[in-house]
């Protein structure tokens, strides 16, 4: 009996010592690392923007450090079942940029544009135009409507203000760079379109534009959702 005794122990304490050894693993903010929004840009940082959707008080700090960028934080308000806007900012451009309707957006896309604007916009209007670009034309963020706004479907992401749709830029002297029609422009803007709708595949989650499905022919539409597609 007293073997039988002391065999027991050594079971429980090995049993004791696996639970040790291999924890339960729970995501919590000490295992998220915060993306530094100053630093050069990582290709992979958007599954890290995405998350700041969780920890929009994490998303505010980062967003409050960055040179330039000109957003506040506004208040989460429910609009209607499965809309509104949470964990939002009020985004209204850069020191550099003017955004043509400043816009109630996530956190998470605002922390994406401001990325993309300065690691993929400026450098590809450099590279095409030698010149910036100094405003963004868009339709906007928030819209409490469907996919594509057709009946039955899922609800946007543009529902919750998690989405932008770009319409345009307007470079230093003036001139328009439209979506609509790129293919029919010079060969210029056909690049920096490319580029900078390539280019949005780092920050977010989604980017769609003219080819894609039909419903995006005018504007590139990026979104932080759960799904992952570039086309």
């Amino acid at each position: 009996m007293k073997h039988l005794n002391q065999l027991a122990v050594m079971i429980l304490l090995a049993s004791c010592s696996e639970t040790t050894v291999h924890p339960a693993k729970h995501t919590t903010l000490k295992q998220y690392s915060i993306p530094d929004l100053n630093a050069p840009m990582d290709d992979s940082i958007w599954p890290e923007l995405r998350q700041f959707r969780q920890y929009p008080g994490e998303c505010y700090t980062a967003l409050a450090k960055t040179h330039g960028l000109q957003t506040k934080p506004v208040p989460d308000h429910p609009i209607s079942p499965g809309c509104g806007i949470f964990g939002g900012v009020l985004m209204s451009g850069s020191s550099t940029i003017t955004i043509s309707k400043p816009m109630d957006t996530s956190c998470a896309m605002a922390a994406g544009l401001h990325l993309w604007l300065r690691d993929v916009v400026a450098p590809a209007a450099h590279l095409h135009f030698g010149q910036h670009v100094n405003r963004l034309e868009n339709f906007g963020s928030y819209a409490c409507r469907t996919r594509n706004s057709l009946p039955g479907e899922r609800l946007s992401e543009h529902a919750t203000a998690n989405a932008i749709d770009i319409s345009g830029f307007v470079l230093d002297d003036g001139r328009h760079i439209t979506v609509r029609g790129i293919g029919a422009a010079p060969a210029a803007d056909q690049a920096f379109i490319r580029a900078v709708r390539k280019g949005g595949c780092r920050m977010f989650s989604v980017v769609l534009g003219p080819g894609s499905d039909g419903h995006h022919e005018d504007h590139l539409h990026f979104d932080m959702g759960q799904f992952r597609l570039c086309k």
